[in-house]
């Protein structure tokens, strides 16, 4: 009972700093998960997110009552996912990591260095990320699904909010004997595009008002960059209320708590499109 009332206390004190009912909210519910409860995606977005809690907690100097916490949910959503069999061993291995050093080692998880490494193509790689840019016509030529797999194999290497692996992709193909010229309007757009792509997360476990939004930025500027390697460029395209949700999910087959945030247009380029200029940096820094 007392700590129930601690916790509601902890509640009510994260949201009078806050002003956020939703994040107060999150406190009192992360007390009391059941995971036997949780479909497969929400049990391995929950060992990403109390993975990296615990291992924040194991990087502080006082590991307290916070980092226990964390600690005793990730061993019981390791424990459930090796009872369902989930097939996610690296991630699975790591979480094991975490518990067994927070067991068994006092010391800080840090692995301390002093070196520092400078990519002997930076200057390449700096030039290649500027020279990105947005293509809205494209070859009548598919793109293999190998290459689709590794553009976002890349992406969601992008940084995500706790590590909470949430991201989820439609990709949708056109035939490319049927492409035509078109327009430059989002319709024509995914009318010829050889492929585009509905990037979607999962809302049930974000107490943050737009992490969410975050994390689908971070993956499609990654998409983006990592298509321009292959040679394949197109538009990002803001998704969120172009369509009716609930019948642009059904569609897609993506799940009920799953929001459509942006779609990208991918495809081999029939246009030589220049990158507008952008103005000078100090103009954006405040």
């Amino acid at each position: 009972m007392i700590a129930k009332l601690i916790i509601y206390l902890k509640a009510l004190k994260t949201f009078l700093r806050t002003k956020s009912i939703k994040r107060a909210k999150f406190l009192i519910y992360e007390q009391d998960i059941d995971v036997s409860k949780f479909d497969d995606d929400m049990l391995i977005a929950q060992l990403g997110y109390f993975g990296h809690h615990t291992e924040k907690a194991l990087k502080h100097h006082n590991r307290g009552e916070r980092g226990k916490h964390k600690r005793d949910k990730l061993l019981q959503l390791v424990k459930e996912a090796e009872k369902r069999n989930i097939q996610e061993a690296k991630l699975i291995e790591w979480v094991k990591h975490l518990i067994e050093y927070y067991d068994t080692n006092k010391e800080i998880y840090i692995k301390k260095t002093d070196e520092i490494k400078v990519h002997p193509q930076k200057d390449e790689i700096l030039k290649f990320i500027k020279q990105r840019t947005t293509t809205r016509f494209w070859q009548a030529k598919e793109i293999d699904d190998e290459i689709i797999n590794d553009i976002l194999e890349t992406a969601m290497s992008s940084a995500l909010s706790c590590n909470r692996q949430t991201i989820r992709f439609a990709v949708v193909k056109n035939k490319v004997e049927n492409m035509v010229v078109g327009d430059s309007n989002n319709k024509s757009m995914f009318d010829k595009a050889p492929v585009a792509i509905y990037v979607a997360d999962d809302e049930r476990f974000f107490p943050e008002k737009y992490g969410n939004a975050l994390d689908v930025g971070g993956v499609c500027s990654l998409i983006q960059l990592a298509a321009s390697a292959y040679g394949i460029s197109g538009s990002w395209i803001y998704h969120s209320e172009s369509y009716e949700q609930n019948r642009l999910k059904k569609q897609l087959g993506f799940k009920d708590y799953m929001y459509i945030y942006s779609s990208i247009t991918l495809g081999y380029s029939s246009d030589k499109q220049e990158k507008p200029p952008r103005c000078k940096v100090n103009r954006f820094i405040v």
